[in-house]
């Protein structure tokens, strides 16, 4: 006869490793930013940007392959359907200047990163990766 405790300690790992499995599923995904933007105060050139896990949980990072530097941002449920698995980088245009705005990680999306300016004067731009 097997012990009930067993069950109590199996049931537990068995969901951190279900939960574990479907976040990994867009744990990393790399992205191509067409032109420089600023974020948190920076200026980024255009190239290669990895967007993966932040170091801590509820966290996303955005890496740049060129200059090396990593930005961490909190992330929380939005809108997207659970299942959603996109990266979704959304970008303030402001004549020829870009400033992030959000990143949708999965399901996950951070809050606004840049200061709006007045409501006329920015164009969104999206690019995704991980359709």
């Amino acid at each position: 006869m097997r012990s009930p405790l067993r069950n109590l300690f199996l049931a537990p790992a068995l969901l951190a490793a279900a939960a574990l499995a479907t976040t990994t599923a867009f744990a990393e995904s790399q992205v191509n930013v067409p032109f420089s933007f600023t974020v948190a105060g920076k200026t980024c050139p255009p190239g290669l940007y990895d967007v993966q896990s932040g170091p801590i949980i509820n966290t996303v990072a955005l890496t740049s392959e060129a200059t090396s530097r990593r930005f961490v941002f909190l992330v929380a449920p939005g809108n997207p359907v659970p299942t959603d698995h996109r990266v979704i980088l959304t970008f303030d245009q402001r004549g020829d200047q870009h400033a992030l705005q959000t990143i949708q990680w999965g399901y996950k999306i951070t809050s606004r990163l840049d200061k709006p300016s007045r409501k006329n004067e920015y164009v969104p731009t999206r690019i995704m990766s991980g359709q």
